[in-house]
This record gives C-alpha cells, structure tokens and sequence, in this order.
C-alpha cells in the first residue's frame, strides 16, 4: 500500500512539473512571438539569425524567472499535490500563467518607462523591445533581465496561502520602491561624473553598463528578501509605521555597508594596478572587470548578509 501512495505521489509531481513547464514555454513563446516580437519570427531570431541579445533576452529576461516561480509555487502546493487531487494542479497551472501575464504586463510597462525617459532626456525615440529585437543591444538585454529580477523579488513576497491580501501588497510595493530607490542611490554614484546608465544601456550600447547593473540588481533583491525574511513577522505587523521602518533601515544599512565596502576596493585596485577602473568600464568597454565586479556585489551581499542576521 505505501509502495502504491508513494508512486501515486511520484506520478502527480512528475505530472505537475510536466504540465508547468509546458505551460510556462507556450506561454512565453506565444508572448514573445506575437506580442513582443511583433513582426519578426521568434523561431528566426532565435535559430536562423541565431540573435544573442534575442537568446539572452528571451531565456534570462522571461523563460528563466517564471520557472523560478514554477519552483516556487511548487512548495505551497505541493502537500496538496500528493494527496492526489487533479484540480490542484490545475489551480497551479492558472497561478502561473497568471504570474507570466503579469510578467508581460511588468515588461511592457518597462518598455513605456525606457519611452518616457528617452523622449524627456535625448528627444529620442527609444524602444526596449527595438534595441533588443533589432538594434542587437545586449546592454538593453542585461537591462531586461534586471527588470525581472526585480520582478522576482516582488512575486517572493506575495504568499498565497496568507489570507490577507493588504499585508501581501504592502509587501511587493514596499520590495519595488525599495529596489527602486536603492538602484537610484547606485546610478548616482556610479554614473554622475562619467554619464546616465539610460544613455550608457540604449544610447551608446555599453555592455560594462548592463553587466554591472544586473549584479547590482541581484545583490540588492538578496539584501531585500533576506532582510524581510529574517524579521519573520506575522502579517498584521505590515500595517505598523515603525515595523517597515525598521526594515527599510536595516536593509538600507546592509546596503550602505555593500557600497561602502566596494567604493573602498576600487580605490584599493587603482592604486595598486594603477589603472581608471572608470575608464575600463565606461570608455574601454571592459567586459572582463564588469563581471568580475558584477560578481563582487553579489558575493559581498551574501556575506554581509550572512554575518549580519544570522541568528
């Protein structure tokens, strides 16, 4: 009988897995194809002009995070997935297609954002989905990826089993203007004497630039969720003025301590090898050192983090 129940088991996480992935890539594929790409063949840009921005875009910037939260929303189901119940899964299947439309809707509100800034700031026209699908910027690529991060860690914040629905959005608007503003600090201080991070991603194509702000973006959506996650509160505690003070001030702590820590290794570097770091990244379009310093924000969060709010 148990042998019996523990294949039955097997079968239906086999089954729901299946049945996720496939609706995750139908979906993404129709939404690239028909929506994003428009008039041009996601089949032909993937396979045929084999496109690197196209790949990077499509599998990192869309395919990838909503199979993250495939993964994630296998957890809270999954008690219900092994009692056997074929409703279950279906229920499953509509948080994530759900989720991916909510993604598309995130993505072009994206693109209208990226719009916006080129009209006010360069008088140009300036399209995400254009210099991605038909310019070849991987820049605008990495920038796409970043966005979905940042996505990602306001989905983790949304738990479906919380009855309710206020704390769940106090939660993702607090993650998003957090990230947002904490991206800001960073294209300030990094881009102020040399140029914009929107002129060095869609005007210029500087891939130094998409690198680092997608290590970046990493680096804070891990501050911010492990932040949350160790204070550990009950949802009536999101109504409180002084319990999201103290979030917002920790995680801006752990930030400040991350920017403090890699300003003063630049400077270390630059005296020891004697080179402009500022000039490898912004005129000498050094790949190389974007990503070992993409690496070092991310490596450094998590070791802030870890020695910080380890109980």
């Amino acid at each position: 009988m148990n042998t019996i129940m523990i294949l039955k088991d097997f079968a239906m996480v086999i089954i729901n897995i299946i049945l996720s992935i496939a609706t995750v890539g139908l979906i993404a594929w129709i939404t690239y194809d028909k929506i994003f790409l428009k008039n041009i063949s996601l089949k032909i840009a993937l396979f045929k002009n084999e496109s690197l921005p196209v790949w990077l875009d499509f599998i990192g910037g869309f395919l990838v995070p909503v199979l993250f939260l495939v993964a994630t929303l296998m957890a809270p189901t999954g008690k219900i997935v092994y009692d056997g119940h074929w409703k279950d899964i279906l229920v499953s299947i509509a948080y994530i297609s759900s989720y991916t439309i909510i993604f598309a809707i995130f993505r072009y509100l994206a693109d209208r954002i990226v719009k916006t800034i080129g009209k006010l700031q360069f008088k140009k026209e300036v399209s995400l989905e254009h210099e991605v699908f038909s310019q070849n910027n991987i820049a605008a690529a990495l920038f796409s990826i970043s966005i979905s991060v940042v996505f990602i860690s306001m989905i983790l914040q949304e738990n479906i089993l919380n009855e309710n629905i206020f704390s769940n959005l106090i939660r993702v608007s607090l993650v998003f203007l957090i990230t947002l503003g904490l991206l800001s600090v960073y294209k300030t201080y990094f881009f102020q004497k040399h140029s914009s991070l929107f002129k060095e991603l869609f005007i210029d194509h500087n891939i130094c630039s998409g690198v680092l702000l997608l290590g970046h973006a990493i680096a804070v959506s891990l501050i911010v969720n492990s932040t949350i996650n160790w204070f550990n509160a009950p949802s009536y505690s999101w109504f409180k003025l002084s319990f999201i003070s103290d979030i917002t001030l920790m995680i801006c702590f752990i930030y400040l301590i991350m920017l403090v820590m890699v300003s003063v290794s630049k400077l270390i570097m630059n005296k020891i090898l004697s080179i402009n770091i500022n000039q490898e990244l912004f005129e000498e379009n050094n790949v190389g050192y974007a990503l070992l310093e993409s690496s070092y924000y991310i490596l450094l969060s998590i070791i802030i983090i870890n020695g910080i709010l380890v109980k």
